[in-house]
Formats: structure tokens, C-alpha cells, sequence
């Protein structure tokens, strides 16, 4: 068999934090303060009063949920007197921390930052595979609207896109395409909805056991929406999904699409400590697959660029990545690159 080295990225496309413990690359002069809102399906970032007031009333060690006495769970003694803290200065404000074993109400435990409609938690994630070639597909639509992205190499020198749509809906994610060995991982992750275009019977088998079967989505004659082919009848990359959609399908056909238990993600609005500035940086996947991201101080976010032609004579060609159902540039809060040995 042969060894190879396969890039994993994972993109928090509308974090505003930065999740503590990952330093491979701290953007420059990010504020202080979470990111405000922006157009183009931009999750809109928690105001600092509701969790600095949070973080101020329950020191570290507090926050957890209450004891459960049905659970056997015993209430910590009261702190005497003598020992309780003198309040903090309002002078000084509290830090911004969520998770990761608590997250305020409203809050997107894979965000860290409050939802316009927070009934949208209150379901299981939706883990959608999204094609990246032919170039011919790009720009695609609706991965800016996705809480997180991760992308790796599929082989035949291309990569792929997974995005997992929480703390907002898209209504148009695609063109959508077969999943990979990689995928179940993924989806067992965030205990989602996986939306595909089928696959090879391999990559299916583990796909199909008993406790993931039923949260499959996959294109059959009658399930337009939340599966549906959008343009040329005789395209091949044509197929999308409407993530609004799928919970009116889940409950239609009895799917279980309870909300799951998504702590262990901790965010903080401080940069991690890296001594390396990642003002910019490249992935090449191949000579066909490549790209990069640059930190753009304005917004505090990295944008996308992505190859426009196979390299050729040691020349690279770049444009903007875009979303097409929003017409911007994508952009995220977290780049998370993981270098990962890989037997085929």
C-alpha cells in the first residue's frame, strides 16, 4: 500500500472567536470585541453585554449546568461569607468565554456566539457534501451560511467540501456530490443529517449500520424538496439541497431530529498565543488543487482564493472564492490545518 500525507482543513466560516488550544497560525490585530453582523448571511456575533455579564457572575469553576438531585448529583456547599470574592470592577470587563461544557441560551455551541433564531438548535446538524471541481462548478452556493467547512483530498488531484449548517439555514447548498470513507467520521462528529449523492458501495457499507442509516439523505423520485436538481436536465452536477427543508422531511418520514449534546468546543475572543502571525498562507493539494487564505484586518476574518488553472512551469493563477447564493467573497473567523498520514 502507499503512504501519502493528506491535508485536512477545516474552516469555521462564521466563528467571531477563536477556539482555545489550536496555535497554528494567530491572525494579527483581531478585535477585542466580537465581529458585528454583515450581509450575506453573516451569523450575527454576540453583544458583549449578555455573555460578559455571564462570565462576571460565574467564576470558572461555576460554570456547569446546576446539579441534577434526580441524578444523585449533590449541590456544592454555600461559600462561607469570609471567603466570597469582593465583586469586580465594572471598570474592567469580563473576558468573552463560551463552552465548552456551557453555553449560554441563544448560544451556538459550535460558534460560541448567540443565533437570530435560536429554535434552529433545537435539531440535529445538517453535514452537507458540496463538489469543488470541475472548476466549472464554482462558485458554489451557500457554504458562507455553514458554522463550519472542512475540506480534504478525495484523490484524482481534487478536493472536496463538507459543511455543517447549524445556527442558520441556506436555501441553497450544492451542487452536491458522493461521499467518501472520510464522511462517516464527520457526521458520527456532529451526530447530523448527512446530505449526499450517493456513493460507492465501500464508502456506504459503514455508512449504513443501524445508528446512521435513518439520518441519511440521499436523492430518490419524490424527494424534491429538500433534494432537488436545479438547471440542465442532463447536468451532472446539479443536484441541491434547501436546508430549511429538512426537518419538515425528517418529521414527514419519522427520523429522529432531536437536539444532540454538541459541548466540548471552548471559545474565547483572545487570540491564542502563536509568536506566528498568519497574515497569509497557501495548501496544494496538487498541481490541480490549491489555494489560499489572507487575513483582511478590516473584517478580522481570512478570505478565500482559489486556483483557476493546473499549475504550470512552477506558475499558480488565483481568483476570489465566492458563495453564489450571496455574491461574497467567502470569508472565515478559524482556519484549522491538520497534516494527517493516510494509508491508501
Amino acid at each position: 500500500m502507499q503512504r501519502l500525507c493528506v491535508l485536512l482543513v477545516l474552516a469555521l466560516w462564521l466563528s467571531g472567536c477563536t477556539t482555545t488550544g489550536w496555535q497554528f497560525a494567530a491572525a494579527p490585530d483581531i478585535a477585542s470585541t466580537p465581529q458585528s453582523a454583515s450581509t450575506g448571511g453573516m451569523e450575527a456575533a454576540a453583544s458583549a453585554g449578555a455573555p460578559a455579564a455571564l462570565a462576571a457572575s460565574l467564576p470558572p469553576e461555576t460554570r456547569e449546568p446546576p446539579p441534577d438531585p434526580a441524578a444523585g448529583q449533590q449541590a456544592a456547599p454555600p461559600v462561607p461569607q469570609a471567603l466570597t470574592a469582593a465583586p469586580r470592577s465594572t471598570a474592567t470587563p469580563a473576558p468573552y468565554i463560551q463552552g465548552s461544557h456551557y453555553f449560554s441560551p441563544g448560544t451556538n455551541p459550535l460558534t460560541g456566539l448567540k443565533v437570530d433564531n435560536p429554535s434552529l438548535l433545537e435539531r440535529r446538524p445538517i453535514v452537507v457534501k458540496v463538489t469543488n471541481f470541475p472548476r466549472g462548478v464554482r462558485p458554489q452556493w451557500g457554504l458562507s451560511r455553514a458554522d463550519h467547512v472542512y475540506e480534504y483530498y478525495i484523490g484524482d488531484a481534487m478536493s472536496r467540501f463538507i459543511g455543517v449548517f447549524y445556527g442558520q439555514d441556506a436555501e441553497q447548498v450544492g451542487p452536491i456530490r458522493s461521499a467518501r470513507l472520510f464522511d462517516e467520521h464527520v457526521m458520527r462528529t456532529y451526530q447530523g443529517i448527512f446530505v449526499f449523492g450517493w456513493a460507492d458501495d465501500p464508502v456506504l457499507e459503514p455508512l449504513l449500520t443501524p445508528d446512521l442509516k435513518n439520518h441519511l439523505v440521499v436523492e430518490h423520485g419524490n424527494n424534491c424538496p429538500p433534494l432537488c436538481r436545479i438547471g440542465p436536465s442532463k447536468a451532472y452536477n446539479n443536484l441541491y439541497t434547501d436546508t430549511g427543508a429538512i426537518a419538515a422531511y425528517l418529521e414527514e418520514r419519522g427520523t429522529d431530529n432531536n437536539r444532540p449534546l454538541l459541548n466540548g468546543l471552548r471559545f474565547e475572543q483572545e487570540t491564542p498565543p502563536s509568536g506566528s502571525p498568519g497574515s497569509r498562507f497557501s495548501i496544494q493539494y496538487s498541481n490541480v488543487s490549491y489555494h489560499y487564505w489572507e487575513y483582511d484586518p478590516d473584517t478580522g476574518r481570512y478570505l478565500r482564493y482559489q486556483e483557476t488553472g493546473d499549475q504550470k512551469d512552477n506558475q499558480l493563477s488565483y481568483a476570489a472564492l465566492t458563495d453564489s447564493l450571496t455574491g461574497e467573497q467567502l470569508a472565515a473567523g478559524n482556519v484549522l490545518v491538520l497534516l494527517l498520514p493516510h494509508t491508501y
